[in-house]
């Protein structure tokens, strides 16, 4: 995702799995974007794991979750249970 900050532009394999749903940079706004940011942080609240899917591309009608190529899941401990639950499952 920090790509374009850091390279200028996305990376290749986001490229080919969004196609033309993502927008694209002229070399002018390339230059401009890239290195533009002065700090990136990142906060994690919980812990998520993420598998390979890569049958989501093969999906007729696909939207950013498609694109990923990839299936989330959380797992929230607490003292009672632990579940592990699918989120975005396809």
């Amino acid at each position: 995702v920090a790509n374009p900050l850091v390279y200028g532009d996305y990376p290749k394999i986001m490229k080919q799995n969004a196609g033309s749903r993502l927008p694209a940079f002229t070399d002018h706004e390339s230059q401009q974007i890239k290195g533009s940011a002065d700090f990136i942080g990142v906060i994690n609240y919980y812990t998520v794991y993420i598998k390979d899917n890569p049958s989501s591309l093969k999906q007729k009608h696909r939207d950013w979750s498609a694109d990923t190529a990839t299936k989330f899941f959380f797992k929230q401990d607490t003292a009672a249970s632990s579940n592990e639950v699918g989120l975005l499952s396809r």
